[in-house]
């Protein structure tokens, strides 16, 4: 007896699986259906022609309920164009026409259509070719003159860092060249303090000496040499005459000039004895140029 209410029980449970198992099925194939009963898609017109109005291209309008893009495909299944609809489910998609007749197809969600398209004709393919030729000629021309302007702009700018460098290279070598002097300078100075105090007594005698025949007696460079060193005259070594007139500051020319002008008034030459007289070796010593330099200058 107990046997009998376990199979019996065993087949029960059996057979409500099963009933729920179909009903599980049922109820997915049921929500299949009602997904693809949910999307609709209607395309307006079926074949079309680019020819129309010489457009060279089309406008596939129709309206799609449901949810993703619109696509239209050409026969490989490569994408031509995609879009979405609008609230209201319209939508629009281009197609340019070809020489040969086209068949595609319009996808929505779960849903195609198939669409026609006409080939163009000879006219308008030479139109589009034209259009075409001027298009990428007006790319070129456009590309052209771009980089025309480019290569002038960094022309102009190399040239503008030129100008830029070269100025700063100038600045900094002048600023190096003004850094030098001055430190040679310092230097010089610094070493003509240091000579000076270690020069010898005579040396210094001699420069005060030719400093003031200079000065009073407007004397040549070589008529003070003589003077410093003539045993008539102050009676220096040759080496002390020679620092002094090495460093002494005169004006020679306008020494020549002073004597000049002297012979001028006080004895009335002329001014070829002048010059004669300045540059004599029995005179003045003056050099030639000195000598110009003073007639030139005679009022």
């Amino acid at each position: 007896m107990k046997k009998i209410v376990i199979v019996g029980i065993s087949i029960l449970s059996l057979l409500t699986f099963s009933a729920c198992s179909s009903n599980d099925k049922v109820d997915s194939k049921s929500e299949e259906v009602s997904k693809k009963t949910a999307e609709t898609l209607d395309v307006f017109k079926k074949d079309f022609d680019p020819n129309e109005e010489m457009l060279g291209y089309v406008y596939i309008h129709g309206n799609f309920i449901g949810k993703g893009k619109i696509t239209v495909t050409d026969g490989y299944g490569e994408d031509i164009d995609s879009t979405n609809a609008d609230s209201n489910g319209n939508f629009y998609l281009r197609v340019n026409g070809f020489a040969n007749k086209q068949i595609l197809y319009v996808k929505a969600g779960n849903l195609k259509e198939k669409v026609n398209i006409l080939p163009l004709n000879a006219d308008l393919l030479a139109k589009q070719k034209q259009r075409a030729d001027e298009e990428q000629r007006s790319l070129a021309e456009t590309r052209a003159k771009k980089e025309a302007e480019d290569k002038l702009a960094a022309e102009a700018k190399a040239e503008e860092d030129r100008i830029k460098k070269e100025a700063e290279d100038k600045r900094k070598a002048e600023e190096e060249r003004l850094k030098k002097e001055a430190e040679d300078k310092r230097v010089a100075e610094e070493q003509a303090k240091e000579a000076i105090a270690n020069l010898p007594t005579e040396y210094k005698s001699a420069l005060n000496k030719a400093y003031a025949y200079s000065e009073k007696m407007s004397m040549s460079k070589m008529g003070l040499y003589d003077q410093l060193t003539s045993e008539y005259g102050e009676k220096f070594s040759a080496e002390a005459a020679q620092y002094a007139i090495d460093n002494v500051k005169a004006d020679w020319n306008a020494n020549a000039l002073t004597k000049a002008r002297n012979y001028q008034e006080s004895m009335s030459m002329s001014p070829e004895a002048i010059r004669e007289q300045l540059t004599s070796e029995y005179g003045e010593k003056f050099t030639p140029e000195e000598a110009d330099y003073a007639i030139q200058n005679l009022n």
